[in-house]
């Protein structure tokens, strides 16, 4: 009985070691015709889960529990794939040149990977090559070289991607995918990519899919579809690092060169035959591109902004902008806020004959005293994710995607978020004719408009009409003079009255009373997003022209934001909206 116990322990271990041994196989992959090492290229062993990336160098190498000789496949985009058998631990492998087809892969044009070539639509993509060789200092800055991209800069760590021509800010109808999941605020509704989306070093490719193309996502494709792919932990393995950095605000008055950093980390692991990990991490630091244009605004706000000739009704601008405030009643600089004309008074009660018929703008405050940050933005990304080779072709993927942030948007008025945090979780089953994924967006974003925070400060320091009453006593003639004795008490930037009055307006809702004669100016979106679909291509039951793809949709928007941008339901609950879709 106890030699067939030692027998039994050394059966096992036997198969324990067959289990864990590993052959390595190393090479280099070059250009057949040119002797040039080729970095990027995809090296995987057939039949197996197992790949890699050759490096810079052009060198690769493979682990495989595989007894050699195994086949080795090598595809690189521009060169004819080619499968070589490795006999030894060390094979080389020359690659020709194929000017004449695309081998290159997208996802946008059917929802699963196939051949750019064999692709329905128009898609332009931009790769992991494109992206590390990049000048831009950002994956999203390097989209503006695309045809038919409209990239607008609302603040160093957030822009705007749209196309089409439709430049808006708000780019609602142009929907944003982060492997497979939605970028957008479940909210506010447009993207946040830039902000919060997956760390540079990390993505393999980014596909732009314009226009009506793109119906096969939706209603809110309408503009177009940009599918951002991350790189998987089977093919792209190893540690990788990215710093970049530079200076802002160069020759600024009053403000010297900021700095501006950009660090990243990425490592991934295959472990045994079929199962890899990733984490990553991004941080970037800086000051933003402070908004200091101080010009008299144009705006049709001012009485006689636009003049219009009776006798041929040609409309015209008869408005001059007048950019001294010691000149000009009506001074309303572009990023000054509290000074704006539809706040000016002076219309009636007075009885200082120098001011009859004038109107006067108060003294606001400068964007920048209003954000409370000097400027300072932020942006830290994560993600994890684990993936599992179910098969040679199914793949089971859980993964975790978080990023926060503060950012400055532009619309008709400038929004500051101090904060904008948003996690995603997500499970996928995906083959090369089928996906089923479900996912979670979670957010929290807080903000304020800085117009009504300006407005809204000096009203509960001196309520216009007794900031008005003031400068009518103290006017003499010299309008300097007026303002400075009507703003005489105001609390400055930096000091405890100042922030007092902040910090209340700022943390009650724009919809609530701060108990002081106005609301607050807060207004929050932390609404959250399921999302459940699935698709099938029924093509490998078919004849080769002809192709079926089915697919089903399920969402949920929970709404939360207290009543600042949704309204509630009778009861007082907060609304949930659930879409179905289907398509054939």
């Amino acid at each position: 009985m106890k030699q067939k116990s030692i027998f039994l322990g050394l059966m096992l271990s036997l198969f324990a070691f067959a289990g864990f041994a590993q052959t390595s196989i190393t090479g280099k992959v070059s250009d057949k015709s040119t002797g040039e090492t080729l970095p990027g290229a995809s090296v995987t062993i057939k039949g197996s889960v197992g790949g890699t990336v050759a490096d810079a160098n052009g060198n690769f190498s493979l682990k495989t529990s595989s007894k050699l000789p195994v086949t080795i496949r090598v595809s690189i985009v521009g060169y004819i794939s080619q499968e070589v058998v490795a006999n030894s631990n060390s094979v080389n492998i020359a690659m020709l040149e194929d000017a004449g087809t695309l081998s290159e892969v997208v996802v946008t044009g059917n929802r699963v990977e196939e051949s750019v070539t064999k692709s329905a639509v128009s898609v332009e993509k931009i790769g992991a090559k494109q992206i590390q060789q990049s000048a831009a200092f950002d994956v999203y800055s390097g989209l503006q070289s695309i045809k038919g991209v409209d990239l607008l800069s609302q603040s160093l760590t957030f822009k705007s991607v749209n196309m089409r021509g439709f430049g808006a800010n708000n780019n609602n109808r142009f929907v944003q995918l982060t492997d497979g999941m939605d970028n957008r605020s479940p909210g506010f509704g447009f993207g946040f990519g830039s902000a919060a989306g997956v760390s540079d070093i990390d993505i393999e490719s980014i596909e732009i899919l314009p226009g009506a193309s793109s119906a096969l996502y939706g209603p809110d494709a309408l503009q177009g579809l940009m599918l951002t792919k991350t790189k998987s932990p089977f093919e792209f393995q190893g540690l990788s690092a990215q710093l970049k950095g530079g200076v802002n605000n160069v020759g600024k008055e009053n403000m010297s060169a900021k700095p501006y950093t950009d660090m990243a980390l990425r490592y991934a692991k295959q472990v045994g035959d079929r199962m890899a990990f990733k984490v990553n991490f991004q941080a970037i630091n800086g000051t933003d591109f402070i908004a200091d244009d101080y010009n008299d605004r144009m705006t049709r706000g001012r009485a006689g902004f636009f003049v219009v000739d009776q006798n041929t009704k040609n409309v015209s601008i008869g408005y001059t902008p007048n950019n001294n405030p010691a000149t000009n009643f009506l001074y309303d600089g572009v990023n000054i806020y509290g000074d704006d004309v539809t706040n000016a008074g002076l219309a009636s009660g007075f009885t200082n004959p120098l001011l009859t018929g004038k109107s006067v703008t108060r003294t606001g405050y400068n964007e920048i005293d209003l954000t409370g940050d000097n400027g300072k933005v932020y942006s830290y990304r994560a993600n994890a994710a684990l993936h599992y080779k179910v098969t040679d072709k199914i793949e089971a993927i859980a993964a975790w995607y978080y990023g926060t942030g503060n950012l400055i948007r532009t619309a008709g008025f400038r929004e500051y978020f101090p904060e904008y945090k948003r996690n995603q979780i997500k499970l996928e089953l995906r083959g090369d004719n089928f996906f089923v994924r479900g996912y979670k967006t979670s957010q929290a974003a807080e903000g304020f408009s800085l117009g009504s925070l300006g407005q809204r400060i000096l009203q509960l320091w001196k309520p216009t009409n007794t900031w008005r009453d003031d400068f009518n006593r103290a006017y003499t003639g010299d309008l300097t003079a007026a303002r400075n004795a009507a703003d005489a008490g105001k609390p400055m930037p930096g000091t405890a009255a100042f922030q007092t009055l902040f910090d209340k307006l700022t943390s009650t809702n724009g919809n609530v009373a701060t108990g002081l004669g106005v609301n607050g100016v807060r207004l929050l979106d932390n609404s959250s997003m399921s999302h459940a679909e699935g698709m099938y291509n029924f093509k490998k039951f078919l004849p080769e022209n002809l192709e079926v793809i089915t697919g089903a949709s399920f969402r949920s928007y929970d709404l939360e934001s207290q009543g600042t941008i949704f309204p509630k339901a009778k009861t007082g609950d907060e609304f949930t909206i659930k879409e179905y879709g289907w398509y054939l």
